[in-house]
């Protein structure tokens, strides 16, 4: 746990760039998962909870797996 404080971006920015570089080099899948998860935050009505996203990600997923 130490070890992973210690490799902690050092600005937000730089938080922001390494996260976005992870979903750009995730499979299309997963990366389009990641900007939807991202987009139903950045544009809710108001803070969700984690039940709320966990639930949001639950249904996306069960109907990809119906089509």
């Amino acid at each position: 746990m130490k070890k992973a404080l210690n490799t902690l971006p050092a600005a937000p920015d730089d938080a922001y760039e390494e996260i976005m570089n992870r979903i750009k080099n995730a499979g299309r899948y997963s990366q389009g998962t990641a900007f939807r998860t991202l987009a139903w935050i950045c544009h809710a009505a108001r803070p969700l909870q984690m039940d709320e996203l966990r639930e949001a990600l639950a249904v996306h997923e069960a109907w990809l797996d119906k089509e």
